[in-house]
């Protein structure tokens, strides 16, 4: 059982590099993943949350 990915074996469209992609690397993401792991690990952050 697979994840249901598909490729194809041909050559790539020639804007490739202009689309959005999964992997691709930020600041803002880094400082939304940080603010947001920051408030995670807060103990403070569950008790306010009711969890």
């Amino acid at each position: 059982m697979g994840c249901g990915l598909v490729q194809f074996d041909c050559q790539p469209v020639d804007y490739y590099r202009d689309v959005i992609r999964a992997g691709g690397y930020s600041k803002t993401m880094v400082e939304l993943r940080r603010y947001q792991y920051k408030h995670l690990i807060e103990p403070t952050a569950w008790k306010a949350s009711g969890l």
